[in-house]
């Protein structure tokens, strides 16, 4: 409990808070958009091997 009142009280505890809080919204953002880039070059990767099939 004392841990827990230094961290939400102290200026260190809510700096250590803040450190925290914002690598886990920026994980949860690069996931997201990594996602993201790997959906678009999937379709593009598809979409061309089409058109290699298609010239063939």
């Amino acid at each position: 409990m004392m841990m827990l009142k230094e961290l939400l009280t102290t200026d260190v505890g809510l700096l250590s808070l803040a450190s925290i809080l914002f690598m886990i919204v920026m994980s949860i953002y690069l996931w997201f958009w990594m996602e993201k880039k790997m959906k678009e070059d999937a379709r593009k990767s598809e979409k061309e091997q089409r058109a290699a099939v298609k010239a063939k």
